[in-house]
């Protein structure tokens, strides 16, 4: 079974799991986290991830894709506060970090993280 079916790009969204690299995020929100599939196991994902309370963690904030990815993949981003942010996943994950550009934290009590890219995903679903 395929995930992505050619005939059906319809939107979805899914509910990602929010963590850190280490620590615990003590309050967050996902307030949008949509999907669309399109042809040869191709994905476009946005995400918002608005951090009310940083509490520990620290290292990257990692959230889960809808779908394993097959293969790696960089994404692009921006915090509220107007840093550019990066994203990265490896084949086989069903998640991604995310950190500032220069690879810092880009977690802090009152962040929001904008995502969005594209990635293939694996032949068969989660």
């Amino acid at each position: 079974m395929s995930v992505v079916n050619a005939a059906d790009s319809s939107a979805g969204q899914w509910t990602p799991t929010i963590s850190a690299g280490s620590g615990t995020l003590t309050s967050y929100t996902v307030l949008a986290s949509n999907y669309r599939p399109h042809a040869y196991n191709m994905v476009y994902f946005e995400l918002r991830i608005d951090i009310t309370t940083n509490g520990s963690a620290a290292g990257y904030v990692q959230a889960t894709l809808p779908f394993p990815a097959a293969g790696i993949a960089v994404f692009a981003g921006r915090s509220l506060s107007g840093k550019m942010l990066q994203g990265q996943v490896v084949a086989g994950s069903t998640a991604f970090g995310i950190v500032n550009y220069d690879n810092t934290y880009p977690g802090a009590d009152g962040a929001s993280l904008f995502m969005s890219g594209w990635y293939r995903a694996a032949s068969e679903g989660p």
